[in-house]
């Protein structure tokens, strides 16, 4: 495997700590918003990763996509809904306006952050040169080496906004952190995964498995954990299969984009 050039090493000091502000923004937007909201925002970050690859021409941005997106979107606002009316159910207080208005500032920062990553990613893995680093290496080497940066974000970022609990004696001697180690294992496997699809498919095509999966991960509480779901949940998976099989129609009618 050849030495990562200058550009190479940038590129992925760029993508370990985009996604460390954008892990960091996320979870701090929940401090401020609702679940069911951070739910609708996520689900509607398809249309801007859309934007994204039209911008950088990696992907064609046609009606059959936008209606695939648009569908999509429709989808999450429906579970959002659903989740909201369970939350509300619940008794659950209203957050303050200029809080709550800090928590979208966070959340729209992070879907920003989100598409741009997976742009990224996939000019490095599609448009690098073939005897280049990020074309030899393989996807959970480059997924290992993209972390360590991402964590040292992710830790500076959380002394900023949670010093005291970081600071604090009780979280060092949680038994949680016993647990930290495999989860870091199973966030590299993840990542090295997401690479080798954005490398196959597109930025965007991931984007729409990533609203797909809350799917079979609803069937799953549903089955083992006897979950309830909502009518209006339903409804809103049934227009994200939709959303699903409208873009993978729209993918095949394309053919061989140039653009792709």
């Amino acid at each position: 495997i050849p030495s990562p050039s200058k550009s190479e090493l940038g590129r992925i000091l760029l993508l370990g700590a985009g996604q460390g502000f954008e892990i960091g923004c996320l979870n701090k937007s929940l401090q401020y918003i609702t679940i069911s909201e951070r739910t609708m925002l996520q689900n509607s970050n398809i249309l801007l990763m859309m934007l994204c690859a039209q911008i950088f021409g990696l992907e064609r941005l046609t009606l059959p996509r936008i209606l695939a997106g648009l569908l999509l979107v429709g989808g999450g606002v429906l579970q959002g809904l659903a989740s909201s009316q369970q939350h509300h159910s619940k008794g659950a207080g209203n957050l303050q306006d200029a809080e709550h208005l800090r928590g979208i500032v966070f959340m729209l920062t992070s879907m920003l952050l989100t598409a741009s990553k997976w742009s990224l990613i996939q000019c490095m893995t599609q448009r690098s040169e073939p005897n280049s680093f990020l074309q030899q290496v393989s996807k959970l080497q480059l997924s290992a080496t993209v972390q360590p940066i991402t964590g040292f974000v992710s830790f500076c970022l959380a002394l900023f906004f949670e010093h005291d609990a970081i600071m604090s004696s009780s979280t060092w001697h949680s038994p949680l952190l016993w647990r930290v180690p495999t989860l870091a294992l199973g966030i590299v496997i993840i990542l090295g995964a997401e690479l080798k699809l954005v490398e196959v498919t597109s930025a965007v095509a991931t984007g729409v498995l990533m609203n797909l999966h809350h799917i079979p991960m609803v069937l799953v509480g549903v089955i083992i954990f006897h979950d309830q779901v909502s009518t209006t949940s339903i409804f809103g998976f049934g227009l994200c299969l939709l959303g699903g099989f409208v873009y993978a129609w729209a993918r095949a009618k394309s053919g061989h984009d140039p653009a792709e």
